[in-house]
């Protein structure tokens, strides 16, 4: 799995979380976590950053798995 889509389900509860702490659950540095989100604000995410909040979307969602997929057509 791509650190981009990584970091996307991390978000998807729709709080904020620290660059901090998302560098730890990921594996890499918070400069790289901000790096990935720029990614992905640049892509059209819409991620809100709130200094000593940290960042968050601006609204949840449930990530689809292909299992899920794959059981709205047997």
């Amino acid at each position: 799995m791509s650190t981009r889509h990584a970091l996307l389900k991390l978000l998807a509860d729709g709080v904020f979380h620290s660059g901090p702490a998302l560098g730890g659950r990921l594996g890499v540095s918070r400069a790289a976590v901000n790096k990935t989100i720029q990614s992905l604000v640049d892509s059209g995410a819409d991620i809100h950053r709130v200094s000593g909040r940290g960042y968050r979307l601006g609204e949840p969602f449930v990530p689809l798995s292909e299992a899920q997929i794959r059981a709205q057509f047997a």
